[in-house]
């Protein structure tokens, strides 16, 4: 699935269906390599309630990072985006 926009409601429905560390990690990955999200209020609200929700410290949060980073690449080498 092409992903254009991250803050479109359909996408953001299925993020709010994933694992909270998975959600977490793709909206990670999708606040770096979308840099309009940057200044979406809801999309940011979000990463900071899972981040409190999870509250990853050392090496969880090292793993979210990275996991992060690799869903990046994918995107990268998948659609280009």
């Amino acid at each position: 699935m092409p992903v254009y926009d991250p803050t479109d409601p359909k996408i953001d429905r299925w993020l709010r269906q994933q694992p909270p560390k998975l959600e977490l990690a793709l909206r990670y990955s999708m606040r770096g390599r979308f840099r309009n999200i940057i200044a979406r209020h809801h999309f940011n609200a979000r990463i900071d309630e899972l981040f409190a929700q999870i509250a990853p410290e050392g090496d969880e949060y090292a793993a979210i990072l990275r996991h992060a980073r690799e869903i990046g690449e994918a995107m990268e080498r998948e659609i280009g985006a």
